[in-house]
């Protein structure tokens, strides 16, 4: 089974993310450094299956590319993707988890 294959169902996809103040945007699981001098800036995320990368575009200027984390490169038996599989979602809901702490703790602090 190949892993990767989301890659190309989704070449081309284009997101748009603000920088925060460490230069670093978050996709998925992931943060990637982009510029400290934009922090506070929106850039957008394209993309490219073939290069297995993102292109990140400011005002619809490329300023560079960043190699896509945690791909895996290679074709895994059923069982090594189901073990794949299961570690994914464990980081899921350890985020979905964080989230929701973090919500409930914004919501008790506003007035």
């Amino acid at each position: 089974m190949d892993p990767g294959a989301w890659l190309q169902t989704l070449d081309g996809l284009h997101l748009e993310r603000k920088v925060d103040r460490n230069g670093k945007v978050s996709i998925d699981l992931k943060r990637y450094y982009v510029s400290s001098q934009l922090a506070g800036r929106y850039v957008v995320l394209e993309l490219d299956a073939e290069q297995d990368c993102m292109h990140v575009l400011l005002e619809q200027q490329p300023l560079k590319d960043l190699p896509l984390r945690g791909l895996v490169g290679k074709l895994l038996s059923y069982e090594q993707f189901l073990t794949h599989m299961h570690n994914l979602a464990r980081a899921q809901a350890r985020l979905r988890s964080l989230q929701e702490r973090k919500y409930r703790t914004a919501a008790k602090a506003s007035p």
